[in-house]
């Protein structure tokens, strides 16, 4: 990107426009606190005399409580990410697009094969997709789960929604052609149960074959399985492992990859929240601002950290 205190400066105006308005909705959503706060306890003096009418009052006031603080940071995202954000990422990336209340599909997550669970929720934000270089990338956040039914001992349903993945999601290109799938997954049986646990890897019915290489702290970190042996170490060349390892450590996540169908799937879990700014952090702050740079920077780089732009081999 270009020089960051430009775009400080440049954002200036509308920010402390912005700022101004987040003040006094923060003014509003104390407010509405406080008379959330006083219904509660008037529900709990109620509860004292009259326990049914005391729970309606002090379920009301806590419901009041969660809609106004909700309502004013979703209205201050929203501002934020119409107003400011497209302007962040132009300058960051320039000609990218972006939509922050779409995602990646989860046909295309499916795609992937990177998590074989099924999936029966699907929601994500905050949607990129553009050219970086000579090649196109395009990620967003998504949150995967799977619903699960559960009978307990005395014959009672419960449902409940297990996360299959939440983070980062990633799909681009990948310089060199390929036929095969090749999947690198974080290392768990190994590095929890040593060489038994190398063989429950080469167990993984779910899975292609196991594929051996040769970079040992590449293969504590990760299992690696491949429909073809010779082209999973094609890929996975002694400077592209050194590189995914970089990359699992500077983004500090769990890191799953896949190669298939030509193209290149990058997951990286997190329960951080991305691209966000605090709704009590003042705008005029500009750490906020620099933590977003930061991490918007940071995933574009994927690009040029796996050098997806060597185009040594040719495609045709």
């Amino acid at each position: 990107m270009r020089d960051k205190d430009t775009l400080l400066e440049k954002l200036r105006p509308r920010l402390t426009e912005i700022e101004t308005w987040r003040i006094n909705q923060r003014a509003k959503g104390s407010k509405g606190t406080w008379i959330g706060t006083g219904i509660a306890a008037l529900g709990g003096i109620f509860f004292l005399f009259f326990p049914p009418a005391g729970i309606v009052i002090l379920i009301g006031g806590i419901i009041t409580i969660i809609i106004v603080r909700a309502t004013g940071y979703s209205k201050f995202k929203k501002r934020f990410k119409n107003e400011i954000f497209p302007i962040v990422i132009e300058e960051v990336q320039p000609g990218v697009n972006y939509n922050s209340d779409s995602h990646i599909s989860k046909s295309t997550f499916h795609a992937s094969r990177i998590f074989l669970q099924d999936v029966d929720r699907f929601n994500g934000e905050d949607y990129f997709s553009g050219t970086v270089g000579e090649t196109h990338i395009e990620f967003s956040e998504i949150h995967a789960e799977d619903k699960q039914v559960r009978v307990d001992s005395k014959g009672r349903t419960r449902t409940e929604y297990v996360t299959v993945f939440k983070g980062l999601f990633f799909v681009t290109e990948f310089h060199k052609h390929f036929n095969g799938e090749t999947y690198v997954l974080p290392d768990v049986t190994e590095s929890w149960l040593g060489k038994f646990g190398r063989k429950l890897q080469k167990w993984n019915w779910s899975r292609p074959d196991l594929v051996e290489l040769e970079n040992v702290d590449f293969e504590k970190l990760f299992s690696v399985y491949g429909t073809d042996q010779i082209e999973s170490r094609y890929l996975l060349t002694p400077k592209m492992m050194e590189l995914i390892m970089e990359l699992r450590s500077k983004f500090g996540c769990t890191t799953y990859m896949s190669f298939l169908n030509d193209k290149f799937y990058i997951a990286l879990s997190s329960n951080h929240d991305f691209f966000e700014l605090k709704f009590s952090e003042s705008l005029m702050n500009s750490k906020g601002l620099e933590r977003l740079i930061f991490e918007l920077q940071t995933c574009f780089d994927i690009v040029e950290d796996l050098q997806l732009n060597t185009r040594i081999w040719s495609k045709d």
